[in-house]
């Protein structure tokens, strides 16, 4: 154990906690050194852990807390931590992170609050600044509420304002992916002119679209606990070779994660609604579409219940648009 941290004792009757009040103000009020950090390191996942292993306590989530803020303090101030690790250590901390994510565009940092359905987002205009934020609402942060932490960096720094959009751009991006939902229109404090659809995220660029963060073509109930997926191309820019990659992953069940998924979704149905300007014409795209789709449709006609909504509705598209394009060019 530490020398600072020796006389730390956590003392408990039936798994309750007695001295939660006193051990909490005994961890911000004693100076952490280099030393410390693996015993107190291995206590807060311990005790973060509790409920999934052991459940030896029932009241130890303010000592993860108060553990939490000295820790990212004790991080912050002794390796200069920037936005990227604070938010990677935040995400370790605070699960609500799971859906707040940072990205990099320009120089100019990002902060994205990712509602499946919807996205706030952020601008940093100063590092400093949003260190000195996070410094100053440690225990928001670590133990805060989604909401919590928005109101507080949009009232602190101030989030992006949209309005409805009928610009040809972003509408175009919708009609192509067969989004059901309004664009939006926003002017961040660099002069950057964003555009939004569901959760996605464009950036003006020559009169072209950047795409900062990808909107969610999966349904919800598979959006669950997602990480936001960063194209960083512009929209039109399918990848081929991306797509036999992804593609033949997924037909063998090797798609490593929720990122994955989400780039080979978004570039199936990219193949899919673009289908009519292939007007059923050979090409690489159309056939390595097929291969793929023949491998679902065989699900789909033998046991169709065992594919996710998503699936079945590109399937249908699929169909439709093969049998409208086909009779087209005949």
């Amino acid at each position: 154990m530490s020398s600072n941290f020796r006389d730390f004792e956590i003392e408990t009757v039936h798994g309750k906690i007695q001295n939660v009040s006193s051990l909490c103000s005994y961890i911000r009020s004693t100076k952490i050194e280099a030393d410390d950090l693996p015993y107190l390191e291995t206590l807060c996942n311990k005790l973060a852990n509790d409920d999934s292993s052991n459940n030896t306590y029932t009241n130890e989530y303010p000592l993860v807390d108060a553990l939490h803020e000295v820790l990212l303090e004790y991080y912050i101030k002794n390796y200069e931590f920037d936005i990227d690790q604070i938010i990677d250590v935040l995400e370790v901390y605070n699960k609500v992170f799971i859906n707040i994510d940072k990205k990099l565009y320009d120089d100019h940092y990002y902060i994205l609050f990712d509602r499946y359905d919807d996205m706030d987002i952020v601008p940093v205009k100063d590092e400093k600044q949003f260190i000195d934020l996070v410094l100053n609402n440690l225990l928001v942060f670590v133990s805060g509420s989604f909401e919590e932490i928005f109101e507080l960096m949009d009232r602190e720094l101030g989030a992006v304002e949209f309005e409805e959009s009928t610009d040809k751009n972003i509408n175009d991006y919708k009609d192509t992916f067969d989004i059901d939902k309004e664009t939006y229109k926003g002017t961040d404090i660099y002069g950057h002119v964003l555009y939004k659809i569901k959760n996605g995220i464009f950036i003006e660029n020559d009169n072209e679209l950047d795409t900062l963060v990808t909107p969610t073509l999966l349904d919800k109930q598979e959006h669950i606990e997602h990480k936001v997926v960063s194209i960083n191309k512009k929209y039109q820019g399918f990848d081929f070779e991306d797509f036999i990659t992804l593609r033949d992953k997924a037909m063998s069940g090797d798609l490593e994660d929720e990122a994955e998924v989400q780039r080979f979704y978004y570039e199936v149905r990219y193949l899919i609604n673009t289908m009519s300007k292939r007007n059923g014409l050979d090409s690489e795209e159309t056939e390595a579409l097929d291969v793929y789709m023949q491998s679902l449709i065989q699900i789909y006609d033998n046991h169709r219940d065992i594919l996710t909504p998503a699936d079945k509705r590109n399937v249908q598209n699929y169909l439709d648009n093969k049998k409208k394009y086909t009779r087209k060019v005949a």
